[in-house]
């Protein structure tokens, strides 16, 4: 996995700091900017790019980030 290898760099390459940038920040904007447009997207996209995001940031950070749960019955 890709945070294992890299938890622990003190730095980081300026490609893979921008690979991290655009899974995490655009494909969201775009996502956002798609269901806007009228896009049918899959079920679970919008959960799949906070994962993403989750994970570009715990390699950023060196620390796992997890999802905080969501307590049933509160919308």
């Amino acid at each position: 996995m890709v945070f294992e290898a890299l938890k622990d760099a003190k730095s980081l390459d300026r490609e893979l700091a921008l690979t991290l940038y655009q899974l995490s920040i655009k494909a969201q904007q775009l996502f956002a900017a798609g269901r806007k447009a009228g896009v049918d997207w899959p079920p679970l996209l919008k959960e799949d790019l906070l994962r993403i995001s989750l994970a570009s940031e715990s390699i950023f950070s060196g620390t796992w980030q997890t999802l905080a749960p969501i307590g049933l019955g509160k919308f």
